[in-house]
């Protein structure tokens, strides 16, 4: 095995760079790939109901808002943001409704609550030290605080892809080509000009596959580098939940090579991380679970003999329904039993049942869930448990609004083609990673780069992940919903760096593989520069092959 750092390579003494003069190189492409970003970021304005507004899509309003709300109103209720003045604007479709600790409704943002909750503590120090809103001064907040927090923070990416081509490649030509993918050939910085969980969980993985492959090899064995390995693999895992598939590897590799280390640096890091994770939601929905784990029915309270759709059709609540409500809520007035409101229930449900409504009460009272069985002549009074399902929501099925793509595709077939090959396929629209796919296999079964096991772990990860989201139901189906790529995929790209590494190598020598390399590497860009201003759009394939 040839050490990066040692007076000889495989391309010939002539050939190879000393370190200094490769990161000279290196340092020259992440500082253009970084000023690109920061200059398209002071770009980046949209118009939200008629108002100027520095976000570009209802996923990252939704995560703003509630750093507005922590910052300004100590609290993680949103509504409190889209009842102001200039609340229109801020207003997403990816909320969740649910009753507060003072037993009244309030809307949440439906994304998980760490990410948030970190930036609303530097958002708090910008205000203290400039006097800035993100009421008032909107674009200053939002663009200075992306820059420290998100943007800035691509380095730590950058530098460990940079480690691995040191440690693990052994030409020249394989670091560069590496780094350039990392700057400019993937959806990665394409996404860090606006607020999402993928940017923290790419340079988690990335920073803790350095630190695995240096244990794994045993060229690091401190306490530090176990620490660092569980505290990014799980950051991570707060961020992209499938990611726990990396923090179980994560783990488990680490225990092979010193358990102590493990169990007492490896572990607690990842621990703190967990912590900061449940503390967070239960502090926001007064609940371990994240909210979007709250879509479906609760338990099933009662049941009811009878078929009663033409009177729910007609907001009327029949008296053998209104007499078992009673016993369920005692406290329940009769004003509010008999003058309730109800809404057709819109989200997929189970097959044996034939409709559902929504039956609200009063502010203090949670609403019940009447569920009319297919195939019996039944009614089932259920706790309600689904915060996607509220007036005016777009998530209900009935939404003639809601776009094609947000309807989940039917045929997991089809779905799993497209995420793949198609017209969202993380092979069609980077073909870049082309090379990982045919590098996997070598890295797998060959001892020449010592990573056979973290081989074995990167296959196995890349298909349970997709594999995963092959099998959600049909409502999950969306492809991550109006986006340039395959956004639930990004975080597996410092993973799928690494297998492309022998492939790399292999063909470094010759002219015509490399340019092959290079075309797959140009496509890759044109892909990431096409969604230039706005990655919250359809990817060019998709507008070309004019699906919707």
């Amino acid at each position: 095995m040839v050490n990066a750092e040692s007076p000889t390579s495989l391309n010939g003494p002539d050939e190879r760079l000393d370190i200094r003069s490769r990161w000279s190189i290196f340092w020259l492409l992440i500082v253009c790939s970084l000023a690109v970003v920061a200059a398209r970021l002071w770009q980046v304005e949209s118009l939200s109901y008629g108002e100027r507004v520095p976000f570009l899509s209802a996923n990252d309003r939704s995560r703003w808002c509630t750093i507005r709300s922590l910052g300004d109103h100590d609290t993680y209720a949103i509504d409190v943001v889209l009842n102001d003045d200039d609340g229109r604007s801020w207003d997403t479709i990816d909320k969740a409704m649910h009753w507060g600790r003072d037993f009244k409704p309030h809307f949440y943002s439906s994304k998980l609550t760490l990410l948030p909750t970190l930036l609303a503590y530097p958002y708090q120090a910008i205000k203290s030290i400039t006097g800035w809103t993100l009421k008032n001064d909107t674009f200053q907040v939002v663009r200075w605080l992306l820059l420290i927090c998100q943007v800035a923070p691509l380095v730590f990416f950058f530098w460990a892809v940079g480690r691995i081509g040191d440690r693990v490649a052994e030409t020249e030509w394989t670091r560069v080509f590496l780094m350039v993918v990392a700057g400019f050939g993937t959806f990665i910085t394409t996404f860090a000009i606006t607020l999402n969980n993928h940017i923290p969980a790419v340079i988690s993985v990335a920073v803790a596959t350095y630190a695995i492959i240096l244990i794994h090899r045993r060229q690091e064995d401190g306490w530090g580098w176990f620490a660092l390995a569980g505290f990014t693999s799980a950051f991570a895992a707060a961020n992209e939940l499938p990611a726990l598939s990396f923090l179980v590897v994560a783990l488990f590799i680490c225990l092979l090579r010193n358990t102590a280390r493990t169990l007492l640096a490896f572990l607690p890091a990842a621990a703190l991380v967990g912590v900061a994770f449940f503390a967070t939601n239960y502090m926001a929905h007064n609940d371990w679970r994240p909210a979007y784990m709250h879509r479906s029915d609760g338990d099933v309270l009662d049941v009811v003999i009878g078929q009663f759709g033409t009177q729910l059709d007609e907001n009327e609540l029949p008296d053998v329904i209104r007499q078992s409500m009673k016993r369920i809520r005692p406290h329940l007035t009769d004003e509010s039993l008999d003058s309730p409101t109800i809404m057709a229930g819109g989200w997929p449900t189970e097959p044996q049942i034939d409709r559902r409504w929504i039956v609200y009460f009063d502010e203090k009272s949670e609403p019940l869930v009447l569920a009319q069985r297919s195939d019996q002549e039944l009614c089932e009074i259920r706790q309600w448990n689904n915060w996607y399902e509220y007036p005016g929501s777009y998530w209900l099925g009935p939404n003639e609004d809601q776009s094609k793509i947000d309807r989940g595709e039917p045929s997991r077939l089809a779905y799993g083609f497209h995420l793949t090959w198609g017209h969202h396929g993380v092979f069609s629209l980077t073909p870049v990673w082309i090379l990982s796919l045919i590098g996997i296999f070598p890295l797998c079964v060959s001892r020449r780069y010592g990573l056979r096991l973290i081989g074995l772990a990167i296959l196995a990860i890349s298909i349970t992940v997709i594999a995963f989201y092959i099998m959600r139901p049909i409502e999950d189906r969306n492809y991550g919903g109006w986006c340039c790529g395959p956004r639930w995929l990004f975080w597996l790209a410092p993973l799928w760096l690494v297998s492309m590494i022998p492939v790399l190598d292999a063909i470094s020598k010759s002219p015509i593989w490399r340019a092959i390399a290079t075309l797959l590497l140009i496509l890759s860009i044109g892909s990431a520069f096409y969604a230039w201003t706005n990655p919250w759009v359809h990817p060019w394939i998709y507008e070309l092959v004019r699906i919707e």
